[in-house]
């Protein structure tokens, strides 16, 4: 037969464990110098992603106006847009469960005067019923 099609590639990580798996840790290595900016930052960024997956490395500076500048900025609004979503989504949640909370103690204190109005009633009843039965 013919070779399976190549699994597709997962761009996250494959479960929550994984995602909130402790990475290594090292203290970054001290230099004996400051010596040009460009070199020891480019140092320290090397320590600080060492052994880290390639998605989590410093992205490459997008030239301006670039293809990938623009790609980027349109995940960005993207990315704004979706949170923006989700907190109205949230505060209609939030306001739905007020007004649900709202509607049970209104309901809990109706329950209450009915089972007060029914225990008065029985116990009326009970007196009226001794009142006529009087040798019982």
């Amino acid at each position: 037969g013919a070779p399976a099609p190549p699994a597709p590639k997962q761009s996250g990580p494959a479960s929550l464990a994984e995602l909130f798996r402790p990475a290594p840790w090292a203290p970054p290595a001290r230099s004996s110098g400051s010596g040009a900016g460009g070199s020891s930052e480019s140092g320290a960024r090397e320590s600080l992603f060492a052994g880290a997956s390639p998605e989590l490395a410093a992205p490459e500076a997008p030239v301006a106006g670039s293809r990938k500048q623009r790609a980027l900025a349109g995940e960005a609004a993207s990315a704004r847009s979706g949170m923006q979503e989700s907190v109205e989504a949230l505060q209609q949640r939030g306001a739905k469960l007020n007004s649900l909370g709202e509607r049970v103690e209104r309901l809990n204190a109706e329950s209450e005067d009915f089972f007060n109005a029914a225990r008065k009633l029985r116990e009326a009843n009970e007196r009226k019923a001794g009142g006529l039965f009087g040798f019982f």
